[in-house]
């Protein structure tokens, strides 16, 4: 990637949520607060859908763009044309489309790398005003990229079914086309996986990758464009498919290579030179993988696990180096900087950690949000619990034990999902206000750090808690 130019009417803002209910919240805050057309980055198709429901029973004009929706086109016309305010989408949405007024982008979690964030970014503001990104983030983000990261679609055994399937349908030829759908019963029909797991193959230098070949042909003579004859090899190769004696000839592309002797790999270039001398005109029908194997080696295994341990490390990395990005301190244009290989800078003075980033004005429901971190925190006051019970306990779960039943605590947060309360007691281990205790059995416990206790000294108890007996 070259390196990038600074761009100071981009005003970058790193916001900490807790838990998916609190982004939610301040996605709705910052949508409402922030004026002009803007993009949101969702993490996939259906959060796309929802976040834009969401939205849009705020008031707000939103659609959503992914993949999987079939007038994509219209879609981004809609959105260019400002008859949507937003577009939430997935990093499908944004590199056809050329809107210079993109007043915010949002992202709602972590992209991939650093790489995908400055080229997402980097839609905004191309008319050279101010225009806002903030990306919204966990603390459970980071372990849960991380993770991904380190999840390929490729292994040993994936490589090992799809390379003696390839070689199963070449033969004695050891090359050939071979159908996409042919290669993704390796990879329990997932297209994209089953192009990761090739990617491989040709990399270890046991599959060749051709230019794709076409299935079937039609030819046609194309006498009198040109007044001399075709050279020696058209005038064979005419004679050989029966084309120098009828007007017309088609077949499979195979078979026109094995009638002609000329290598599938040569044959289409030699079509295409010999329609633009003018001495046949060539339609070619559908396309498929061109594919050869390369010599058998005792090393096969090796190699393959030695690329895949590359491409993880490599994963890895790209995902730390976005993780670094939102928790540091520092200039945020100069981490861009530093990372993607432009100039270093110290400030920008156009970020939050430069003391210039958007000032966030929270709504009453964000302000209950935090009210409700307290009330997790009170739980633990009273007494310590698992996890588990800590959350069903909240939730109000009639699974829940009996001394859960009798905590005055029990569902006080019956609105919040069990999976959101999760996340959000996660997110306050993460921050040190959660600290966790392993008993003798081997389970463990948690209970209020110090750090939790000077919390709770320092916020008011949540009105839905007090005289609640």
């Amino acid at each position: 990637m070259p390196p990038i130019r600074f761009s100071p009417n981009l005003r970058l803002t790193v916001l900490h949520a807790r838990d998916d209910d609190e982004r939610r919240q301040r996605l709705i805050d910052l949508v409402q607060q922030l004026a002009g057309a803007g993009v949101v980055y969702a993490q996939s198709r259906q959060q796309c859908e929802e976040l834009a429901s969401l939205l849009r029973s705020h008031g707000v004009v939103a659609g959503h763009y992914h993949a999987g929706v079939e007038d994509r086109g219209t879609l981004q016309d809609r959105f260019k044309q400002n008859e949507l305010r937003v577009i939430v989408a997935t990093v499908a949405f944004g590199m056809g489309v050329d809107k210079p007024d993109i007043r915010w982008i949002i992202h709602m979690g972590l992209p991939g790398s650093v790489e995908a964030y400055s080229q997402e970014i980097g839609r905004a503001g191309r008319d050279g005003a101010t225009a806002d990104c903030v990306l919204l983030h966990c603390l459970t983000d980071d372990q849960r990229l991380l993770r991904l990261s380190q999840q390929s679609p490729v292994s040993l055994e994936s490589a090992h079914a799809m390379l003696q399937r390839i070689m199963a349908t070449l033969g004695a030829a050891g090359i050939g086309p071979v159908p996409l759908d042919d290669l993704t019963q390796a990879t329990n029909g997932d297209q994209t996986a089953a192009r990761a797991v090739l990617s491989v193959l040709e990399v270890a230098g046991l599959v060749r990758r051709h230019y794709d070949a076409p299935d079937h042909v039609l030819l046609r003579r194309d006498a009198g464009k040109r007044k001399r004859q075709p050279d020696s090899a058209c005038l064979q190769f005419m004679h050989q498919i029966g084309l120098a004696t009828h007007d017309a000839a088609n077949g499979a592309f195979v078979t026109l290579a094995s009638k002609s002797g000329i290598p599938l790999v040569e044959l289409e270039t030699a079509l295409l030179q010999w329609q633009d001398q003018g001495w046949l005109q060539y339609f070619p029908s559908g396309r498929r993988l061109l594919l050869s194997v390369g010599p058998v080696r005792n090393d096969r295994d090796g190699q393959i696990a030695h690329i895949l341990e590359q491409r993880r490390a490599a994963a890895a990395h790209r995902a730390q180096g976005i993780i670094d990005f939102v928790n540091s301190t520092h200039c945020r244009h100069g981490a861009l900087a530093n990372y993607l290989g432009d100039t270093p800078r110290n400030r920008c003075n156009v970020c939050d950690n430069c003391g210039a980033g958007l000032v966030v004005h929270a709504s009453p429901a964000s302000a209950a949000l935090e009210q409700q971190t307290i009330t997790v925190l009170r739980a633990l006051a009273e007494q310590s619990w698992g996890k588990r019970t800590l959350v069903r306990l909240l939730h109000g779960d009639a699974a829940a034990g009996e001394r859960a039943h009798e905590s005055v605590f029990f569902g006080a947060l019956s609105d919040r999902s069990e999976q959101s309360l999760s996340q959000l007691v996660d997110s306050l281990i993460a921050e040190g206000l959660i600290g966790t205790r392993t008993l003798s059995h081997g389970g463990a416990t948690l209970e209020l750090s110090h750090r939790g206790q000077q919390a709770l000294h320092q916020r008011p108890v949540p009105r839905s808690i007090t005289g609640r007996r």
